[in-house]
């Protein structure tokens, strides 16, 4: 288990996620696709929950990426 901040929904607490003790194994090699990056919080999560599990192979991609007050980086 891991907690991440979600941005998009501007919570003031932290979401838990988790995955079952089966669902990877030692060995997997695991793809997160994310629709939307804002500063990264639940993909940094889910990689937690990657490494906890001892899986290999952890690639991460995204399709848009949000412009956030304060930053300056364009959308790709």
């Amino acid at each position: 288990m891991t907690d991440v901040y979600s941005y998009t929904k501007k919570e003031k607490k932290k979401n838990h996620i988790y995955l079952a003790n089966n669902m990877l194994a030692k060995n997997d090699h695991v793809l997160i696709i994310d629709d939307f990056l804002a500063k990264g919080e639940a993909a940094l999560g889910l990689i937690r929950l990657v490494e906890q599990a001892q899986a290999t192979g952890c690639r991460y991609r995204h399709r848009h990426r949000k412009i956030l007050p304060g930053r300056t980086q364009e959308t790709r």
